[in-house]
């Protein structure tokens, strides 16, 4: 499958030096002002055009830009790995948590802002309940740790399970794209890893 993930930071280029080990040809989606040296980076709207599967992965702020710089997306599968925090007016250290705040109301999601901002695309939402630290030390683990994630079109989840499981993660159905406040950082099924049958049971309860 050819994946173009829009972002070329510390969580893109997680994701995709996994799929790439899992024999899947990425393309990283870069603005020219982005330095890079990486050799699969192409501008945003090429990355977007020659890619089966899309993958949000620039900073929460810079989203709507990079909605518009992908070009037609109709049809396409997007997947979001975002969460609806940003940096705190006045401060640029974006590696200091403390200067995050939630940029949405607590009753909306990233992915009802981002959605709202692409409706002619399909929507899939993932890797946003664990941290990318937590992400890039604990994929083919054993017993490997559970990523929840959210569809409602079965083509696409299908999909997104596949490569959920390519990134040496096990997939669990958290429901339809309504239920993605529980996967999202600070919901229910976010911030601590756990394996299937830990979430399956934590699903379970609600």
């Amino acid at each position: 499958m050819k994946i173009g993930i829009i972002g070329a930071g510390n969580m893109g280029t997680t994701l995709g030096d996994l799929w790439i080990a899992a024999g899947h040809d990425v393309l990283y989606g870069t603005r020219a002002s982005d330095p890079t040296s990486n050799l699969r980076a192409r501008p945003v709207a090429e990355a977007s055009a020659l890619s089966d599967f899309l993958v949000l992965a620039v900073n929460y702020w810079t989203i709507e830009s990079a909605l518009r710089e992908m070009g037609d997306l109709t049809g396409k599968i997007i997947l979001d790995i975002s969460n609806p925090f940003a940096l705190k007016a006045g401060t640029t250290d974006k590696h200091n948590p403390a200067n995050f705040e939630r940029a949405l109301p607590p009753n909306q999601t990233a992915l009802d802002h981002n959605r709202a901002l692409a409706p002619q695309a399909v929507w899939v939402k993932a890797f946003c309940s664990l941290p990318g630290k937590a992400i890039r030390e604990t994929h083919h683990q054993t017993p490997r740790i559970a990523i929840p994630y959210t569809a409602d079109a079965s083509q696409a989840a299908d999909l997104l399970a596949a490569l959920i499981t390519d990134a040496g993660f096990d997939p669990v159905h958290a429901g339809s794209l309504a239920q993605t406040a529980d996967i999202e950082l600070m919901g229910k099924l976010s911030m601590q890893p756990m394996s299937k049958s830990e979430m399956l049971a934590l699903i379970k309860q609600a």
